[in-house]
């Protein structure tokens, strides 16, 4: 408390006093988790009554909770977080976009009927998961007809775009023996 006394030329005294208050201002705390190319991103803030976001998506809105639509690249957000007892405090991050892995496969993809097993082999991302549930950066098979495998790799959480292989596997060759004629 501040107080303030003043007397005039005639000797008239006025006094006043003043009660200074001080408060905290909040912490702000923020989950903003990073996104694969293409996704949202929901971002929450907390610590404040309403809120300001700097940036030209959600500059119309003083939620605490705002999506980003079909992110593309790292995205820098700066908001301003307004308490009820008028603190002000402003906090800037950036939302993290994530690549989506590109991922190709070797391996042959004709074999002979009674040839070595179909072996396939991913490369490109951290995991892969083939059709058939495998988990593994590579597939064998052994097949007596045709058929289709599909692999989607993965990094940080980002599906790759699936690809699909059609193994064939060459019939079993026949032999027709012709019996010879002969003359005498």
């Amino acid at each position: 408390t501040y107080s303030v006394k003043a007397e005039d030329k005639n000797g008239c005294i006025v006094e006043a006093s003043y009660e200074w208050k001080t408060f905290e201002t909040p912490a702000f705390l923020v989950d903003a988790p990073a996104v694969c190319i293409g996704e949202d991103a929901t971002i929450k803030v907390t610590g404040f009554q309403t809120y300001k976001w700097d940036h030209l998506d959600l500059s119309n809105t003083n939620s605490g909770e705002v999506t980003l639509k079909n992110l593309q690249q790292d995205t820098p957000i700066k908001v301003i977080g307004y308490s009820e007892n008028k603190c002000i405090s402003e906090k800037e991050f950036t939302v993290r976009v994530k690549e989506i892995p590109v991922i190709t496969v070797e391996g042959e993809e004709i074999r002979c009927f009674d040839s070595e097993p179909f072996s396939l082999t991913a490369h490109g991302a951290d995991t892969y998961v083939w059709n058939n549930s495998v988990e593994s950066h590579t597939f064998t098979a052994v097949s007596d007809r045709n058929h289709t495998v599909t692999v989607v790799g993965t990094v940080e959480g980002c599906k790759s775009e699936p690809i699909t292989i059609n193994l064939t596997t060459l019939p079993k060759p026949t032999i027709e023996a012709i019996q010879p004629t002969v003359t005498i």
